[in-house]
C-alpha cells in the first residue's frame, strides 16, 4: 500500500494550470511533465479536434497517468 506521505499530498498534476490559486502555484505540475514517450507541453483541449482529438488527448491522459504512478510509486519506495 502507498505512503501518501506530505510530498505527495503537496503535489497538484494541473490541466490547466492558470486556474490554480495563486497560494498554491508552487505546488503544481503540468500533467503533461509526467508523458514518458510523447513531446507535448501541455495536455491539449480536445474538444476541438473532433473525435481524432479526444482519442489524441485520451492517449495522452493515459500515457501520463502512467508516467505520475511511477513517480509516486518511486517516492514510496524511498520512504522505506
Amino acid at each position: 500500500m502507498l505512503d501518501l506521505t506530505p510530498k505527495l499530498l503537496d503535489l497538484i498534476a494541473a490541466l490547466l494550470e492558470e486556474r490554480c490559486p495563486s497560494e498554491h502555484q508552487h505546488k503544481i505540475r503540468g500533467f503533461a511533465e509526467f508523458l514518458q514517450t510523447a513531446q507535448a507541453s501541455i495536455i491539449p483541449d480536445p474538444y476541438y479536434g473532433g473525435e481524432q482529438g479526444f482519442e489524441h488527448v485520451l492517449d495522452l491522459i493515459e500515457e501520463a497517468s502512467d508516467g505520475l504512478m511511477k513517480m509516486v510509486k518511486l517516492i514510496d519506495l524511498s520512504n522505506e
